[in-house]
């Protein structure tokens, strides 16, 4: 039984908000946590081109919440724990499911603008 993005989109969208209710309660630690989860629910479908494009909209929002509370960004990497280094990764890769995401959808843009060109002649 595969479920599919349009699925998942209405939980997607709860953590979203959870995501930005941490943001008004200045909790990043909470905002992480809520994180982990989307992550864990968006993982399955980044390889699928057609189901990327719905996360983009979410992707957005809770990287600009994390980025608002993310702690001393100033911090010296060699004093870095590895619950910080965790956090990190995940950021990491909800940025490059973000670029995905942004990648993909311009190359489809891309290659309706060729259409376009092509069909004129």
């Amino acid at each position: 039984n595969k479920t599919t993005i349009s699925d998942r989109l209405p939980a997607l969208h709860l953590f979203t908000n959870a995501v930005l209710a941490a943001e008004q309660a200045k909790d990043y630690g909470l905002a992480m946590e809520v994180m982990q989860h989307f992550w864990n629910a968006i993982l399955p479908h980044l390889h699928r081109s057609n189901e990327r494009a719905p996360l983009k909209e979410n992707l957005l929002k809770v990287l600009k919440v994390i980025a608002n509370l993310a702690p001393d960004k100033n911090q010296k990497l060699l004093e870095i724990s590895a619950k910080q280094q965790k956090e990190i990764d995940l950021r990491a890769h909800l940025y490059g499911a973000l670029f995905i995401t942004l990648a993909v959808y311009q190359a489809v843009i891309y290659v309706i603008y060729l259409k376009s060109i092509v069909c004129d002649f």
